[in-house]
């Protein structure tokens, strides 16, 4: 609303065109920031998931059953064969 009522203000002038670039070129600054903020949170987080799983050992962690049921129900589907005995 504000915005309106500024742009109103202004009158007829090349002000008025200033001031809209400006406004709608904040408003694309602000929405990359944004965006580029949210790619480097689940960039992280992922990061962080993965090196979690990769640095598990049978001597620190015990996997649960339907993690077992549901990487053999993924192989299967995939068609992988798999050389461990359960």
């Amino acid at each position: 609303m504000l915005p309106c009522v500024e742009l109103a203000r202004l009158g007829d002038s090349g002000v008025r065109m200033a001031t809209v670039y400006n406004y709608s070129l904040c408003v694309c600054v602000a929405v990359y920031v944004g965006v580029i903020m949210l790619i480097c949170t689940m960039s992280l987080v992922l990061n962080i998931v993965v090196l979690n799983l990769y640095h598990r050992s049978p001597q620190t962690h015990n996997m649960p059953n339907w993690v077992r049921v549901v990487s053999i129900a993924l192989n299967t589907f995939l068609r992988i064969k798999l050389n461990v005995t359960l």
